[in-house]
């Protein structure tokens, strides 16, 4: 059983390494990024990657601030 799990993540990760592989080498051209008063010119996929990691950090912020931990009473 482990050893079918082992094989199972090793075929996992791979597939995930090449659909970001991927998704780097087709969104490699340069974009103007405009925050306040500030302009850069960054790849397009740092600010998909940026925005993705934004996104899960809130939605772990989200589930801790909806179910807080209960104060058990012993």
């Amino acid at each position: 059983m482990k050893k079918n799990s082992f094989w199972l993540k090793l075929v996992s990760y791979i597939i995930i390494c090449l659909l970001l592989l991927i998704l780097i080498l087709q969104n490699a051209q340069p974009v103007d990024f405009k925050f306040l008063m500030f302009s850069f010119s960054v790849p397009l996929v740092f600010l998909i990657l940026i925005s993705t990691i934004i996104g899960i950090l809130l939605g772990i912020l989200t589930i801790f601030f909806i179910y807080p931990k209960e104060n058990k009473v012993k």
